[in-house]
Formats: structure tokens, C-alpha cells, sequence
């Protein structure tokens, strides 16, 4: 929801981006010593970037889930490096999966009835849209916005089916045509809905909405980088090399 009488593109959407994985398959890079969003890119961290992005298009209220190596994303001057936002942190104190991470935010932030989901690992770089914009218009409890198949590069998989602009169980008769981007807005009501054990994934805890045929998604255009391996993560870096972050935004 646009707030009214607030600055041009500012957005209500609480944004909760999960930040506590452990992230092994960069230690090679990370050592261990930091968490895998803290990891340098051109001078910064990926989550910095990150954090400008969703700034730009419009997000004010962010919260950072931490966990492993957490101390080393709370204790970076976020306000001070983006004085417009509000950054808070919601810390898990043992392991929660991703599907647990959104669980437990909703348990600490009663007044929420909804939030985007961000993995903290992938960087979604999108066309001519906002994406609050694409959001507020969005019918279901669940929404994902996905790539296309065909779209996605070498480091992504299908791994969505849907079917009549809902997404659907997989079958054998309707197998993943899209890619989730690691964005994703998720209801109170979605989680309420999930009965099973935590750790989840976030795909375990909307599995019931998905069964009850209120999941949507859009299909957006953009580039999607994750930056789970040190191929990955070089990939990324080489995009962004020689040109400013509002650049990359605001050209491609």
C-alpha cells in the first residue's frame, strides 16, 4: 500500500529478508567468519546492495532475519547507511529454515498481516516496475513473483508449476514452468494455515495454501542473481563492475 501523503514511491510493505542461513558453500570465501549477505562485492556487502535496491523501489519498513554469523549484519551501521528506511533485526536463536524464519516474524510482528519474503542470497534486478506496484495488485495469500523458463540462465531450475494463473502442486501433467526469484509476499493467514514441524522451508509452510488454490504469481522481466557459490557470486560481481548500482537498476 502507498502511504498517503508520504514521499513519491514510498510503500507500506514490511519486507522481511532472511539472512541466517549458514552458508557453507562460500566459506572458501568467507571463512566462516561472516554471514554469507556480508560477503564483499566490489568494495560492499551483497546485502548492502541488496538493501539499496529495495530501497529504491520504494520499501521503507525492512527487517533483517539473522542467524549464523549474525552479529556480523547487526553490527554494520544499516541506518546510517540508509537513513530513509526503518532497518530492524529479528535474530532466530536456533535453526528455523526459511518457511520457520517467516513463521517466527509473524509470532514477533502480531500487528502484520502480511510481508514480502527476500532471500537474503539472491539480488533480483527487474525492468520497468516496481515491485510494491506489482504486489499491491496482487489476488491470493501467497504471490511469488517468477521468471519464466524461458528466461532463466545456467544457475536457475524451474521449480513452480502453475496452472490458470495459480500456482499448483507438481505433476507429471503440469511440471515447473517457472522460477521463483526469492521474492515472494506472504499472509498471516498462509502461515496460519501451516500445522507441521519447524525447521521448514518457506515451500513446506505454503504448501497448504498451495492445495487450497490461493497462491498467484506474476511473471516479471529481470536479470536474477543468487549468490550461493563462488561462481555465482563472480558472475554477479562481473555484472556489476564498471557501472553504478543506479545503473544497473534503472538501464537494463
Amino acid at each position: 500500500m502507498r502511504l498517503q501523503g508520504e514521499e513519491q514511491g514510498r510503500f507500506d510493505l514490511a519486507v522481511l529478508v532472511l539472512a541466517g542461513g549458514l552458508g557453507s558453500r562460500l566459506w572458501s570465501i568467507t571463512e566462516d567468519k561472516v554471514a554469507k549477505p556480508m560477503v564483499e562485492v566490489i568494495g560492499r556487502p551483497f546485502l548492502s546492495w541488496l538493501i539499496e535496491d529495495l530501497v529504491h523501489h520504494g520499501f521503507r519498513r525492512i527487517w533483517l532475519s539473522v542467524g549464523h554469523n549474525g552479529s556480523s549484519i547487526t553490527s554494520f551501521p544499516w541506518n546510517e547507511q540508509f537513513p530513509s528506511c526503518e532497518i530492524s533485526y529479528i535474530v532466530e536463536t536456533e535453526r528455523l529454515g526459511t518457511g520457520g524464519a517467516i513463521a517466527h516474524f509473524f509470532e514477533k510482528q502480531t500487528p502484520l498481516s502480511e510481508c514480502v519474503v527476500v532471500n537474503g542470497d539472491t539480488h533480483t534486478i527487474a525492468n520497468g516496475l516496481t515491485f510494491p506496484e506489482v504486489f499491491d495488485s496482487a489476488k491470493g495469500e501467497v504471490h511469488f513473483l517468477t521468471l519464466n523458463k524461458s528466461q532463466i540462465t545456467i544457475d536457475q531450475k524451474a521449480n513452480l508449476c502453475a496452472e490458470g494463473g495459480r500456482i499448483v502442486n507438481c505433476t507429471e501433467a503440469c511440471p515447473p514452468s517457472q522460477f521463483d526469484i526469492g521474492m515472494v509476499k506472504v499472509s498471516r493467514k498462509a502461515v496460519h494455515r501451516y500445522n507441521g514441524s519447524i525447521p521448514c522451508s518457506i515451500h513446506d509452510l505454503i504448501l497448504p495454501s498451495i492445495l487450497s488454490g490461493v497462491v498467484s504469481y506474476s511473471e516479471i522481466n529481470a536479470k536474477c542473481f543468487d549468490i550461493g557459490t563462488p561462481e555465482r557470486l563472480s558472475r554477479y560481481e562481473d555484472y556489476l563492475k564498471g557501472i553504478t548500482q543506479r545503473d544497473v537498476i534503472r538501464e537494463y
